[in-house]
């Protein structure tokens, strides 16, 4: 009797075991399926996720695009009326001055344009009488030359005696003929670069005659 009870609690033991075994398979089998579904679900949220952040992207690219060209266009719309409003104001500036008798901007351009051209006339005419031997007031008439710093009284009659009584003649002198002039006239070494009596003589001739030598 013994024997027969310790078999009965056997097999119900294995049939337990059995049941627990296939329901812990049942289980896994569940779990499997369940990470599965749960990784194909995180796959396709993840590709939905990235369906709408491109959509997103492109709508708000989109509308930056959209609010640039706005811009670009208010702006140049801007700097267009702007410069009409420049144009109106000076056209009306010039009006009113030129109702008080005040010269304008474009006034004053043409008169220096005018200037231009009668100095260029000025000195076309006095290239002309040059060429036809004409006398010019430098060679006419002699020169103060006690003007030039440095020359005094004395000076200036010893070049007179040397033939020298012009501007033009002692900026026209060349290195032999200052050296001449110092060694064998004032008898002064160095004196004319000294105290650049060619140098006054072309501006004193300047200002006298108008004449750039």
């Amino acid at each position: 009797m013994a024997k027969k009870g310790e078999k009965s609690i056997k097999s119900a033991t294995e049939q337990v075991m059995a049941v627990g075994k296939t329901a812990v398979e049942k289980a896994q089998e569940a779990v499997d399926r369940a990470q599965k579904e749960g990784e194909k679900l995180i796959q396709s949220l993840a590709k939905e996720g990235e369906k709408i952040r491109k959509q997103t992207q492109k709508l708000a690219e989109g509308a930056v695009s959209e609010v640039k060209e706005k811009v670009e266009e208010v702006t140049g719309k801007a700097s267009d009326t702007l410069s009409n409003l420049e144009k109106i104001f000076e056209e009306r500036v010039s009006r009113v001055l030129n109702r008080l008798g005040v010269p304008t901007s474009s006034d004053f351009q043409e008169i220096a344009s005018r200037i231009e051209e009668l100095n260029q006339s000025v000195q076309a005419l006095i290239k002309s009488r040059r060429s036809a031997g004409a006398v010019t007031p430098a060679a006419a008439a002699a020169d103060d030359l006690k003007a030039i710093a440095g020359i005094g009284p004395s000076m200036e009659a010893k070049l007179n005696a040397a033939g020298i009584s012009s501007y033009r003649q002692i900026v026209e002198l060349s290195p032999a003929d200052i050296e001449r002039i110092e060694t064998d006239v004032i008898h002064y070494s160095g004196r004319f670069r000294r105290d650049k009596w060619v140098e006054q003589a072309k501006q004193l001739h300047l200002e006298k005659y108008q004449e750039s030598l």
